[in-house]
């Protein structure tokens, strides 16, 4: 069990690694980067009140379990499209408005922030 708090906040390093890796290979980008951090801290903001609802009363979450389970089905389940997002075949792909770049999460990615949040 985790604090959700705690959660966000890994889940903020992680998106702000991946933009970094984006603006940093292009010149474009890394002008657009405020609007980018902005696009990307919307999706972070769905994801806190999601994790709300399920936390316990003592703010935890199961995230372990849950990670588990979320990237067995990740694997698993083929590519569906959702404003913006493409969800599926090992990976989440968060369209950057404006663009043709993503922020990508793969399977791999999300075990890693399973295992940094549950050292």
């Amino acid at each position: 069990m985790v604090q959700r708090k705690i959660i966000i906040e890994k889940l903020k390093e992680i998106v702000d690694n991946k933009i970094t890796i984006i603006a940093d290979s292009n010149p474009l980008m890394f002008i657009f980067r405020p609007f980018i951090d902005k696009a990307a801290n919307k999706y972070i903001c769905k994801a806190d009140k999601f994790l709300k609802m399920i936390e316990e009363e003592d703010g935890n979450v199961d995230i372990e379990n849950l990670l588990g389970k979320v990237t067995d089905n990740l694997i698993v389940s083929g590519v569906k499209e959702y404003s913006g997002m493409s969800i599926g075949n090992g990976k989440i792909a968060i369209g950057i408005p404006g663009t043709d770049k993503s922020i990508v999460l793969e399977a791999n990615d999300i075990e890693t922030f399973k295992q940094s949040l549950v050292k």
